[in-house]
């Protein structure tokens, strides 16, 4: 998970791991002024295993960007932009 701050303001974030059918896992973090994040989501949330149906919310003070490489069961890799909450996706 990469998340960039491209402002010149340093961001206050609320990161969430949602998985269907468990409790969520929440964890606060922070972001300096065009900094950037890249995160083990498995590692930053310790946890071992991760359902295939989990997304992250993040939340944050200051606009933000983020793109995220998934992992198949086929080891094929895949990459995918932030999306606003509304527009959460149902399938890959």
């Amino acid at each position: 998970l990469n998340i960039v701050n491209p402002g010149s303001a340093p961001a206050s974030l609320v990161l969430e791991l949602v998985s269907s059918g468990s409790t969520s896992v929440q964890k606060q973090s922070s972001l300096s002024a065009k900094g950037v994040a890249q995160l083990d989501v498995a590692t930053f949330f310790d946890v071992s295993e991760i359902s295939s149906d989990s997304f992250i919310k993040v939340a944050s003070d200051v606009e933000i960007a983020g793109f995220e490489v998934v992992k198949t069961v086929d080891q094929d890799l895949l990459g995918l932009n932030a999306q606003p909450e509304e527009d959460q996706l149902t399938n890959l």
